[in-house]
């Protein structure tokens, strides 16, 4: 029985890869504000989703460490801390994306940690109390290790949350304050950090605001 349990859980391994890559297109696809360059959110999406699969190392890592078996069905942790990861993302996001255009990026993350911010708090802190019961209570040790897994990876998820992407979001949120299309960010960086060059901005504030699409009327789901 074990296995066999190997045999197919760790068969599915190589889809974390095309998990991936799905994830980071429909991400991407989400959050990109279309007809307008400087307002999508195509980068933070990318960003979020780079955000989840960064927590899977550091957690199995301290799970080793501490001499935690790796039982087959802690393979499905990477799976389930992406999902929760891209999750977080989107709630930041929403919540960055109702912010006043007109204020300065940090006034904006400010804002955005005020609302997404306690909401991911909340649902890491549920998530976390489920796991840990899992891990107490349960009389199967294969359980109790992969709670203690996910819970490990939840934890460095909501870290890296907190730190990496908001981090990330300042800068995006730079970016579209100088009025910026990514790929003019993109070329800005490696002129201005390796020539000395200054970036090109486009359009005026107010055709800015005007012209950024709303981002729950592109996603109504996270209206």
């Amino acid at each position: 029985l074990d296995e066999e349990l190997l045999r197919s859980q760790y068969g599915d391994l190589p889809l974390l890869g095309v998990s991936i890559v799905v994830l980071v297109g429909f991400a991407v696809f989400s959050t990109h504000g279309w007809g307008n360059g400087v307002a999508t959110r195509g980068l933070c999406g990318a960003y979020g989703v780079l955000t989840s699969v960064l927590s899977i190392t550091p957690a199995f890592g301290v799970m080793g460490l501490l001499g935690i078996e790796f039982v087959p069905l802690c393979a499905v942790v990477p799976f389930l801390v992406i999902g929760i990861g891209v999750d977080d993302m989107f709630v930041l996001l929403a919540a960055f994306n109702r912010t006043p255009i007109k204020h300065e990026a940090q006034e904006r993350v400010e804002l955005m940690m005020k609302e997404g911010g306690v909401a991911i708090t909340i649902t890491t802190i549920t998530d976390l109390l489920a796991f840990v019961v899992g891990a107490t209570l349960s009389p199967f040790p294969a359980v109790q290790h992969f709670c203690l897994f996910a819970a490990t990876a939840v934890l460095f998820d909501y870290a890296l949350q907190l730190s990496f992407f908001v981090g990330l979001v300042v800068l995006d949120a730079q970016r579209e304050t100088d009025r910026l299309s990514i790929r003019s960010y993109l070329l800005s960086c490696v002129t201005c950090g390796c020539l000395g060059g200054k970036p090109q901005r486009q359009g005026t504030p107010q055709r800015a605001v005007e012209e950024a699409p709303s981002f729950t009327s592109l996603n109504p789901a996270f209206a």
